[in-house]
């Protein structure tokens, strides 16, 4: 299934969850230019994942995104859940829903069809609001649109016509105590995380991905990972700032590292690189080592004395050894001059 990439590309189903959701908003963007999304706080979007309109009293169409590449037993709990929300919030904040849309990546059988439509049927009778699906072979066929063209190849670029641009190779570390003074494992035991081997390996992919490109004289490849790293600094700095007032008598906050880890993985790549999850992951720990992300809410003080302590230390090691004083005589005047009058008297 073409969609299924979403979750073998970013590594988890949370992950992959939050990439659906981009491509949804994406291609609705293709259609109503004016489609947007809404961030979630505290899991609290209001039903909504992308829409067009006014939250304001406006009119407004919503598309609910719910990554099922199979319709299970809970699959329709969620949807009722997502549904209910976004007409609370309507009559709450006094918006109208002219039109809901579930966006799913599979197709549904027959009977789960049917139960379906029989439910969206009921709540179109309540609520006066159109309810429709898109379920994966529409996806498919809107992709095929000249209109969603640059939606499909960012997506799915092997799908395009011409040379489909191939994975950065992932280079892997030998020997992770390289790292055991970098600020960025540092920052990580700060937050409480006890194993950092994989954050080292991360990083150094990221670095040994950075040598190769400048080596290559890719300056193409440079400017695109640099729109990739404003980009996981912004997903950083959004979930730090939801976190922060969350934390506890030791300014960690539970989740933050997994959670902005998950948002840099369903990123999409800039145009002209493909980077495996290992660089986008590996491109956060680079903001933390460059002393601009932290995970802890003291990560700042944490990062100013990590610097400092490195400068004494470079210091005490580049500092010339004094040169040993000249040699000089075991015996004392006194004693010198009295054996010379003793030669003298000899003589």
């Amino acid at each position: 299934m073409l969609f299924a990439r979403f979750q073998t590309d970013a590594g988890s189903e949370a992950a992959a969850r939050t990439r659906f959701e981009t491509f949804v908003t994406y291609l609705v963007k293709a259609r109503y230019p004016g489609a947007t999304t809404v961030a979630s706080k505290n899991h609290n979007d209001w039903g909504i994942d992308t829409f067009v309109g006014s939250l304001a009293g406006g009119v407004t169409r919503i598309w609910q995104s719910k990554f099922f590449l199979e319709w299970g037993d809970s699959s329709m709990k969620q949807v009722r859940a997502s549904f209910n929300s976004a007409m609370k919030k309507s009559a709450e904040e006094k918006f109208t829903v002219d039109v809901w849309t579930l966006v799913i990546p599979s197709i549904l059988e027959p009977g789960q069809l049917k139960s379906f439509q029989t439910w969206a049927t009921k709540q179109m009778k309540t609520h006066t609001v159109d309810i429709t699906i898109w379920q994966g072979d529409e996806l498919c066929s809107q992709l095929l649109s000249e209109e969603a063209s640059h939606v499909r190849r960012e997506f799915f670029p092997w799908t395009v016509n011409g040379s489909p641009l191939t994975e950065e190779e992932v280079a892997e570390l030998e020997d992770d105590a390289e790292y055991d003074a970098a600020l960025f494992v540092r920052q990580l035991r700060e937050a409480g995380h006890v194993e950092v081997s994989a954050a080292c390996g991360q990083y150094f992919a990221t670095d040994a991905l950075l040598r190769d490109l400048e080596a290559r004289g890719s300056h193409s490849a440079l400017a695109a990972f640099s729109s990739i790293r404003q980009s996981v600094h912004a997903a950083w700095e959004d979930r730090f700032n939801e976190a922060a007032p969350l934390a506890d008598e030791h300014g960690q906050m539970k989740g933050l590292v997994r959670t902005v880890m998950a948002d840099a993985v369903a990123l999409s790549d800039p145009v002209g690189l493909r980077l495996a999850p290992s660089h986008k992951r590996g491109t956060a720990h680079h903001l933390v080592e460059r002393g601009t992300a932290g995970w802890v809410t003291h990560w700042r003080n944490v990062a100013v004395t990590h610097a400092s302590e490195k400068a004494v230390t470079e210091t005490t090691v580049d500092e010339p050894v004094a040169p040993a004083p000249p040699e000089t005589s075991v015996l004392t005047e006194p004693v010198e001059v009295a054996l010379l009058a003793t030669k003298e008297a000899i003589s």
